[in-house]
């Protein structure tokens, strides 16, 4: 392999690993729900957001150590391995990103039921 196909991988590793981390430890976009949204589903929300940052820590690891177990001239069935934990992981990212996705349809909706009450006869026709 080159060396730019090395550079490549291990930057993209980082930068995914690197946005993981200041998701996890310094995201601050869910904790200003909390004047608006239910005091239950932000702490969800935040616990989530910051497993989810922690995903991505663990994306950028199982891609780099998956490229370097494939870099030999003959590779195992061990190198498969990173491969198949990084493919969990990004579908575990997915399922967070839907739940998140959730949340948040389900604070528009409070949120417009707030602000536009419907009347009674509207309700219960």
């Amino acid at each position: 392999m080159s060396w730019y196909a090395d550079f490549i991988v291990i930057a993209f590793a980082t930068v995914c690993g690197g946005a993981g981390m200041m998701y996890a430890m310094r995201s601050t976009a869910a904790q200003g729900l909390s004047e608006i949204e239910a005091l239950r589903r932000n702490q969800i929300r935040n616990k989530l957001r910051k497993f989810g940052g922690m995903i991505m820590v663990g994306v950028g690891v199982c891609l780099i150590a998956g490229y370097l177990s494939t870099r030999g001239s003959s590779p195992s069935a061990w190198s498969l391995v990173p491969w198949a934990v990084l493919l969990v992981l990004i579908l575990a990212l997915m399922c967070l990103a839907l739940v998140d996705l959730r949340l948040t349809q389900m604070l528009r909706r409070d949120l417009q039921t707030r602000h536009n009450p419907r009347p009674d006869s509207e309700r219960n026709p």
